[in-house]
Parts: structure tokens; sequence; C-alpha cells
């Protein structure tokens, strides 16, 4: 219940942030919470489309070839991506963990995965 008030935990996520190679999941037992859940049809669909390998594979394949776009790939990259997560925060705040730069999915029912 007070895993995440320690400095060591901080420090680990601030590194795992670091490490973008290595695929790793991170399983956070919220038993309460201190903030109003996120609720509604929108977001719920929203979460399970962000699980999905095309919606990956989409993204994926997207950067990819604006990285590869001369001049205005990269710039519309960037704006592209701040609306997308501009329009993500904005439906479903998603907190610390995209603000340490690691994906954030959920939350997600343990009893029915």
């Amino acid at each position: 219940d007070g895993a995440l008030t320690g400095g060591m935990a901080w420090e680990a996520l601030n590194n795992i942030a670091e490490a973008k190679d290595r695929p790793l999941v991170i399983v956070v037992n919220d038993n309460e919470r201190s903030y109003a859940p996120t609720i509604g049809g929108l977001a719920n669909h929203l979460a399970t489309l962000r699980t999905t390998d095309g919606y990956e594979r989409f993204l994926a394949r997207t950067k990819d070839l604006l990285d590869r776009t001369p001049v205005v790939g990269r710039p519309l990259y960037d704006t592209l991506h701040g609306a997308k997560k501009g329009l993500k925060d904005f439906i479903a705040p998603q907190g610390m963990f995209e603000d340490l730069g690691l994906k954030y999915v959920g939350p997600i029912d343990g009893h029915d995965i």
C-alpha cells in the first residue's frame, strides 16, 4: 500500500523509463484510489484498443514512415504525437507513468483477464 512512497521505487521507475530497449511489464496493484476512476464507454474502448498488436504496429509503421520523410516528417510526427497525447489525456488522464515516459495501460480488472 505504500510501495511508491519510497525513493528507491521512483529511482527504479526513472531507470526503467530510460531503458527503452527492454520490454517490461509493471503491475501496480492499486487497491484504492485517491482520485476518481476513469469511467465511460469511450475511455474503456480506447484502453482496450491500446492493448492490441494492430495498434502498436500502426504506430510503429507511421513513425517509421514519417521518420523517413525528408524535412516535414519529424515535425509532423511530433505534432501528431502531441495531439494524440493531448486527446488521450483529456479523455483518460494517464498520470505519472506517462509523465515518466512509460506506456500506461489500465486500469485492468485482474479478476477478468
